[in-house]
Formats: structure tokens, C-alpha cells, sequence
């Protein structure tokens, strides 16, 4: 019963790391970006740092064919308008 429970602990958190580093575009490989913060807003309601960063997500997110995303606006996302 206890391996059990720590395998399913596990699973979670492995499945909740994977979403959250998708979603932030954080250290996806093969993708090396400047620093520059020039906020853009994407589809998906993230904002990420700079183009190059939304461009390596949407890539990424492409590769795993995940739904693509597109840039809605230049400038940070207005959380109010994705809920």
C-alpha cells in the first residue's frame, strides 16, 4: 500500500512539473534567447519575456502536437480579459 502511494505521489509530480515548465516556456531545448524583456501576450493567456521565448514554446508546443498559439498583442497579457 505504501509503494503504491508513493508511485502515485511521484506521477504527480512529475505530470505537474512537465505542465508547469510548458506553460512558463522555461528551458525548452534547443532554444537559446537573448535576455531582452519585451513582453508579448500569446493566445494561450501567457505572457512571455520576448518573441524568442514564445517563439521556442510555440515550437515546442508544435513538435508535441499540442494546440498551436499565436502572439495576440506586444506588451503583457491583461490577466482580467483570460478568466
Amino acid at each position: 500500500m505504501k509503494t503504491l502511494f508513493f508511485v502515485g505521489l511521484i506521477a504527480m509530480a512529475l505530470i505537474g512539473s512537465s505542465m508547469a515548465d510548458e506553460e512558463a516556456g522555461a528551458q525548452l531545448p534547443n532554444c537559446i534567447c537573448t535576455r531582452i524583456y519585451s513582453p508579448v501576450c500569446a493566445t494561450n493567456g501567457v505572457t512571455y519575456d520576448n518573441e524568442c521565448l514564445f517563439k521556442c514554446t510555440r515550437n515546442d508546443r508544435l513538435s508535441r502536437g499540442l494546440e498551436t498559439i499565436e502572439i495576440a498583442k506586444r506588451g503583457m497579457c491583461n490577466e482580467e480579459s483570460w478568466f
